[in-house]
Order: C-alpha cells, then structure tokens, then sequence
C-alpha cells in the first residue's frame, strides 16, 4: 500500500501484486466449467448479485484462469495470450476498483464489455 509515502513518492511508485495460486488447480477448474457452461456473460452475470467477499474471490479465481489460458495460448498465437493479458490486467483494475468500494453492477458492465472487446465474445 502506497499510501503511506509522501505524495512525491507515491507519483513515482507503483504497486506488483502477487497472489498465491489457489491450493488446488480445482478452482480453476470449477471456473473453466463455469465459464463453458453459461459464457463470459452468464458467469459475469452471476457474479453481479454476489456478496462483495465471494465476488473478490471469484475474480482471484477468474484471474488465475485467465493467466492460465495466457500461457497456454503462447505457444499458438502470441496476439491472442496478449488479449488474455489485457483481460488480465483489466480484472485486476475492476477487482481494485470493488475494493475501493464502487457500484459492483457498474464495474461488472464493464468487465463484461472490455472482454467482450478483448476476447471477441
């Protein structure tokens, strides 16, 4: 948290975020699923009446999922992995964004047409 420093150090900080990979890959897994079953719209429209706890980690899931699906794009067509890292980085704003307490209907209206954008869905 960058809070704390003088103001003409927060101007030239920024913030790396590491996050543990869930204990299994099952959350990822339940997330894949979840996404095949209803789509990036169905999933995000699940999450719009959520309790703000289980939305933030349903994201963590989410991002854990879509730098697995980065990786595994590599390989095949380096455009698309950037795509997914471009929706990366956007969850990580959204998920920042709900943790600074805006409207969550709001934020997931956006993720939800950023991806559409990115992902082509």
């Amino acid at each position: 948290n960058k809070s704390h420093l003088l103001e003409t150090l927060q101007s030239r900080s920024f913030e790396v975020r590491v996050a543990p990979k869930p204990e299994s890959d099952r959350v990822v897994n339940r997330t894949q699923e979840r996404l095949q079953a209803g789509g990036w719209k169905g999933y995000l429209a699940e999450l719009r009446e959520a309790a703000r706890p289980e939305l933030l980690s349903e994201l963590e899931s989410f991002l854990f999922y879509l730098r697995d699906r980065s990786a595994a794009e590599w390989d095949q067509d380096p455009h698309r992995s950037r795509d997914f890292l471009e929706a990366l980085d956007t969850v990580y704003e959204i998920e920042e964004a709900l943790t600074a307490n805006v409207n969550q209907k709001l934020a997931l209206t956006h993720l939800e047409i950023r991806l559409g954008n990115l992902l082509h869905v």
